[in-house]
């Protein structure tokens, strides 16, 4: 009876969120017929395993390890739960459930280990097994910690002035939020305003994610200070002497450190003896799970990339930004655009300790940017629900909630824009479970709805159609990494899964029911962008097709009939009589005779306006468009073309199989961010 409930439940869910223009069920399409899952694994069952290498060079007795781990739909159903085990021994394990999937299943978690022993550069394989569930053994408490003199503090120097504030004293006085909570570690949020003699500061403030471990006199603290409240009238940027204390003892300083307006900054600290664990993630197990794109397993990353990222890649000291782009509307080929940076791409295939470090640290200069708007009311990224008609691009009679004007040391050496946007934050929380990135995530998100005109986002449904194409799809990118990670105990997570489905139900009544041109081209926003409105950019819309396909592989069933649309495009260029395949990747591709004319109806009609009547077809296997560049415009069409393949379209395994077996290739060894190839095809 609860599962028919359930089931009815869904349905007016479905009819309310989905059925475009009528006020009932009726008439609506049946849902998508979804292949049944595999039965879930035996308890008992190894799910993945992961490498566990210490890097202090020093054996130690009970060393404690955090990490995430992402699994697949129904791996660990729910009522179930996961043990450690090392060879024969078993682990004790803390899981700390943030995501599930639609069946109840374990998506995503936050997992602590205490491993008895580890030696010097040991490499341990852990196994997380399958386990019935238990009760949970006491939390660590609070009381525990403070009773061992625990104390970390941020202060900085500003006009002559030292501002200040103590975690110890948050944590005393304050309503902690509880981020993890087990027997074997506690992790608790506080944060406040820096105050001078009681005079608390308007925009600087700090929070602490302080993680404290049972019993071993160890914790880790996480140092955040931010410049970013929405609203707050006098916005502006500072300079000041910054220093982080754990007890007495300085573990960070910067002087002269500018901290530009909607920005913040992070950094990690340990009160005790830091353990020093490197986590190597299973590559496979991770992509199978359609949280990443199908990257190319038979790549090696080379040592020439690895050691390069590292060696460029000195610091990720705050107020930096690494090897990304600083001005985001530079254009040409660049390694920090794609569904991930060609440096994050290489982790994931690699799960190298120096690419993992460069994925990491970017996350953590992205908080450079400034992209950082927070509801001082709810401590949240701002809402477009509490604020429908905000705009950071809009004109100040667009809305009647103008964010307050910069009064001083405004200007920030970063330029951001949405249609060449890296990803940078998505990873890192993946695989670490650090709160720093899943916020950091979230401000990204919510920047690209907010950027708009409200009317041209719809208001509060927060449409991204108004974009570059290109900027469509690397926003919805975004939008559906955050909608599919956040936790869902977490009053963000309803939010972005709301503005996904606003996205994928507009796309869907715009290209399948009002306006569906017989190419499959996006035609929003800046699609005609070409030849006086008659051309559109096929890498483009290859970007955003990608994206669409990167939706489906997370799970939302809802953007399946969307990616079977646009794999028209890219499957089309490929394989139909009279377009010549080696014109698929072109830069620009006329799809129409004028501006007020209608798409054409045939690839034929598109390939004679671009290229000539009847063009003759050459048997050389070359592609235009740079083939042997990992920028280029066929590698920009790999991620669409393998997700379109997986769309189950017609053709879509001979546009493949076309495309692979192309005479010149790029080598991807050292820019995989375009390496992507399809699930379905082994």
């Amino acid at each position: 009876w609860g599962r028919f409930v359930k089931n009815i439940f869904n349905l007016v869910i479905l009819c309310s969120s989905f059925v475009i223009g009528m006020s009932s069920c009726e008439g609506a399409k049946p849902p998508i017929q979804l292949p049944p899952l595999p039965p879930p694994p035996p308890i008992g069952s190894s799910i993945v395993s992961l490498n566990l290498s210490d890097t202090s060079g020093v054996a130690r007795d009970n060393v404690p390890v955090t990490f995430a781990q992402v699994f697949k739909v129904g791996d660990v159903p729910a009522g179930a739960t996961l043990v450690g085990r090392i060879g024969t021994q078993g682990v004790n394990l803390q899981v700390d459930t943030k995501a599930t999937n639609g069946d109840g299943s374990l998506r995503h978690a936050v997992i602590t280990a205490l491993l008895p022993k580890l030696e010097a550069n040991a490499n341990l394989k852990l196994e997380l097994v399958s386990s019935a569930s238990t009760a949970s053994p006491t939390p660590v408490a609070l009381s525990d910690l403070l009773a061992r003199g625990f104390d970390t503090s941020l202060s900085i120097n500003l006009e002559g002035k030292t501002y200040s504030v103590s975690a110890a004293n948050l944590l005393k006085t304050g309503t902690p939020k509880t981020w993890l909570s087990g027997g074997l570690v506690t992790e608790w949020m506080v944060w406040a305003p820096l105050e001078n003699a009681g005079q608390k500061h308007p925009h600087l403030t700090a929070y602490f994610d302080v993680r404290a471990y049972q019993s071993l006199d160890l914790a880790r603290i996480d140092v955040t200070l931010e410049n970013d409240w929405a609203f707050e009238p006098g916005l502006q940027g500072y300079t000041y002497d910054a220093q982080i204390k754990v007890g007495n003892v300085i573990a960070y300083s910067k002087t002269a450190l500018k901290h530009y307006p909607r920005a913040r900054w992070h950094k990690t600290v340990w009160w005790g003896l830091e353990p020093k664990v490197f986590v190597k993630h299973d590559s496979k197990y991770l992509i199978t799970t359609g949280a990443v794109p199908n990257y190319d397993s038979s790549i090696t990353v080379s040592e020439t990339a690895l050691e390069g990222w590292n060696t460029a890649f000195p610091s990720d000291d705050v107020m930096t930004t690494g090897l990304i782009e600083t001005y985001f509307p530079a254009t040409g080929g660049r390694i920090d655009i794609g569904l991930l940076p060609g440096w994050t791409a290489g982790y994931v295939i690699s799960m190298d300790a120096r690419a993992k470090r460069v994925a990491l640290g970017h996350g953590n200069v992205a908080g450079s940017f400034d992209v950082h708007f927070r509801d001082k009311t709810t401590n949240l990224p701002l809402s477009l629900d509490d604020f429908n008609d905000v705009t950071i691009l809009g004109n100040p009679g667009d809305t009647t909630h103008p964010f307050p004007a910069c009064t001083l040391q405004c200007d920030t050496p970063y330029s951001v824009d949405t249609s060449h946007q890296p990803n940078l934050a998505y990873i890192p929380y993946l695989v670490t479970g650090d709160h720093f990135y899943l916020e950091e995530l979230q401000f990204w998100a919510n920047f690209n709805m907010m950027i708009a005109n409200p009317a041209y986002r719809d208001y509060a449904k927060g449409l991204l159609k108004w974009d570059q194409i290109r900027g469509q799809g690397w926003s919805l990118r975004t939008l559906g990494e955050a909608a599919f990670i956040t936790p869902d105990g977490d009053p963000m997570k309803t939010y972005f899964r709301q503005k996904l489905e606003n996205n994928i139900s507009d796309y869907t009544n715009e290209f399948i029911t009002k306006n569906a041109n017989a190419l499959g081209i996006n035609s929003t926003g800046y699609a005609f962008a070409y030849e006086n409105g008659r051309g559109v950019a096929p890498w483009q819309d290859d970007f955003f097709t990608s994206a669409v396909g990167h939706l489906v592989e997370m799970g939302f069933s809802s953007a399946k009939p969307l990616l079977e649309w646009k794999a028209k495009f890219s499957i089309g260029r490929m394989t139909t009589p009279g377009y010549c395949w080696l014109e698929a990747a072109t830069y620009s591709l006329l799809v129409r005779d004028a501006v007020d004319q209608p798409v054409y109806s045939s690839f034929k009609q598109a390939a004679d306006a671009t290229f000539g009547a009847n063009k003759p077809c050459p048997d050389t296997g070359v592609m235009e468009g740079y083939p042997d560049s990992a920028t280029g415009y066929p590698s920009n069409m790999q991620p669409a073309l393998a997700m379109a393949t997986d769309s189950g379209l017609s053709n879509g395994a001979a546009a493949w199989t076309k495309f692979a077996t192309r005479a010149v290739k790029p080598n991807y060894d050292q820019e995989p961010q375009f390496a992507i190839v399809p699930r379905s095809l082994k």
